[in-house]
């Protein structure tokens, strides 16, 4: 990328730098980020989901929280998984989420929007109120399809080889796809 040096009028490189390096976090910088721009963000990624939430407990059996929960207009739920550097077990903790969120009802999902919505919409928003969102995200408008599959992304500035492996060999071997993105 090039910076434009208004004084002596050249084009001067800039270093990359990481997240750690530019002392950004996950949760607390480029989660809140997205959540403050969801739709600019999905439309970078090219992807047509909708956030419905962030640092979502799939289940009452683990503390984990997965960072962000979405859903396309197919009712696919897409877990989204965000990481400054690589980590080896990026892919299982997306994979073991979407098997937890596997379990969900539809009613979790709105209310999952409707805290979501509160937290970071312009105004509080009713659970039928985000009953009615999430009727307008669904291609077909009933919600009886959602949740029937599950997806997930993986976001990070690097894959640990073995990651990159696994979901190459999950695509190949049972055509799951890998949703990396780097």
């Amino acid at each position: 990328m090039l910076r434009i040096d208004g004084a002596s009028k050249k084009l001067l490189r800039l270093e990359p730098k990481t997240m750690r390096e530019s002392g950004y976090w996950e949760r607390r910088d480029i989660q809140n980020m997205i959540c403050r721009s969801p739709d600019a963000f999905c439309n970078e990624l090219g992807e047509d989901i909708r956030i419905v939430g962030t640092e979502i407990q799939p289940t009452e059996f683990v503390q984990d929280r997965i960072d962000l929960l979405g859903v396309d207009p197919d009712g696919v739920a897409v877990v989204i998984e965000l990481k400054r550097d690589s980590d080896k077990l990026q892919l299982l903790q997306g994979l073991s989420y979407a098997a937890m969120l596997s379990k969900w009802e539809p009613y979790q999902f709105i209310d999952a929007l409707a805290n979501f919505n509160g937290k970071y919409g312009d105004k509080l928003q009713t659970i039928e109120e985000a009953q009615e969102e999430i009727g307008e995200i669904l291609e077909e408008g009933d919600i009886a399809v959602m949740n029937r599959s599950q997806r997930v992304l993986l976001l990070a500035e690097e894959f640990d080889y073995g990651v990159l492996a696994t979901a190459e060999w999950l695509w190949e071997k049972f055509e799951l796809g890998s949703g990396l993105i780097d």
